[in-house]
């Protein structure tokens, strides 16, 4: 309970430096280009300072599971150009992003929409290049999705649930035994 209080906490005090530093690193490339470095230091710093402080959490035993040193600077490099195009095509970062939705940009929710849009996409032409049946792939995630949208409007349809209300009725009735003799 205390790491949920202190994680929302955190995320709070994020969200609220963010939205004051008018944080996005678009805008402080293109301040950048024209001769107003200041946001462009600032979340360059605020970036290595998060790298120099992971050490020192693994010195203390702090757990970081997505910390991954190993990750080769090619992915990295690679990542960070497919994300730096990304947000230019969009005008923003998701920190960004989510920060003008939170002002009251609602434009910013069909961003939102089309992650999720591109992140089934990607996975969808991933499943089928590994998978190569495409039919199977695109059953399975239908049959996914059919799934989910029953469980949204009913959550109790599950066939664990079946059989756990089947049971009850035997052992509610006062009755041991499946099969009602002694």
């Amino acid at each position: 309970m205390l790491s949920l209080l202190i994680s929302l906490l955190l995320a709070f005090l994020i969200g609220w430096v963010s939205q004051r530093m008018g944080m996005c690193l678009v805008n402080a490339t293109g301040l950048l280009l024209r001769r107003r470095p200041t946001l462009f230091v600032s979340l360059i710093t605020c970036g290595l300072f998060g790298l120099l402080l992971a050490p020192l959490y693994a010195v203390f035993g702090v757990s970081q599971p997505l910390f991954i040193p190993e990750v080769g600077y090619l992915s990295l490099v690679g990542g960070g150009l497919l994300f730096g195009l990304a947000s230019v095509l969009n005008d923003g970062c998701s920190v960004g992003t989510l920060t003008k939705l939170a002002s009251g940009n609602l434009n910013k929710a069909f961003t939102i929409f089309g992650w999720g849009l591109g992140i089934v996409l990607l996975v969808l032409l991933l499943l089928i290049r590994v998978h190569g049946d495409k039919h199977l792939v695109l059953s399975s995630m239908l049959l996914g999705a059919l799934t989910s949208a029953l469980y949204t409007f009913e959550p109790l349809w599950t066939p664990s649930v079946f059989i756990y209300n089947v049971s009850q009725m035997f052992w509610e009735s006062g009755d041991s035994s499946l099969t009602g003799r002694s």
